[in-house]
C-alpha cells in the first residue's frame, strides 16, 4: 500500500531590520511525501519565491533576513529520501537545489545513516 500527501501553501513575509532595511517575501510553497510498504518515504518541497528588499544586499544582515537568497525571483527545491534498514538503522539521502537571479544553480546531496535506540 502507498500513500501520498500533498500540501500547497501561499506565505508572505515582511522583514525588517533598524540598521539594514525591509524585504517583502512572496512564496508559492508545495510539499509532497510518498510512503512506500518497504518502510520508506520520498520527500519534495518546492519553494518559489519573489524578494523585494532595499536595503545593502551584499551584507550579512541582508544574507540572513533572506535566507541566502536573492531579490527577484527565487527557487528551492528539496527532494529526501528515507528508508528503515533495520529495525535499528536508518538510511537518509537528499538533495537540494537553490537558484537565485544572477547566480548559478547550487546543487547539493547529503547521505545519512542513523542508529535508533
Amino acid at each position: 500500500m502507498t500513500t501520498w500527501r500533498i500540501a500547497n501553501s501561499l506565505k508572505f513575509e515582511k522583514k525588517s531590520n533598524q540598521n539594514d532595511g525591509q524585504a517583502s517575501v512572496f512564496s508559492i510553497i508545495t510539499e509532497a511525501k510518498y510512503n512506500l510498504v518497504s518502510n520508506a518515504a520520498i520527500n519534495m518541497k518546492i519553494n518559489l519565491s519573489n524578494i523585494q528588499y532595499n536595503g545593502n544586499v551584499q551584507s550579512t544582515i541582508a544574507y540572513v533576513m533572506l535566507d541566502g537568497l536573492r531579490t527577484g525571483n527565487n527557487g528551492v527545491w528539496v527532494l529526501d529520501l528515507t528508508k528503515r534498514i533495520s529495525k535499528f538503522i536508518e538510511l537518509n539521502i537528499m538533495y537540494e537545489g537553490r537558484k537565485s537571479v544572477g547566480i548559478n544553480t547550487i546543487h547539493l546531496g547529503r547521505a545519512q545513516i542513523r542508529a535508533l535506540l
